[in-house]
């Protein structure tokens, strides 16, 4: 596995937790 792969996989990751969190009812964050 290539180290570009790794942090892509990386950013899309934390760019979903931030998504997350930035809905109204997400998963439970206040």
């Amino acid at each position: 596995v290539s180290r570009n792969y790794l942090t892509a996989v990386e950013i899309l990751a934390d760019a979903g937790l931030k998504a997350e969190r930035a809905r109204p009812d997400a998963l439970g964050w206040d």
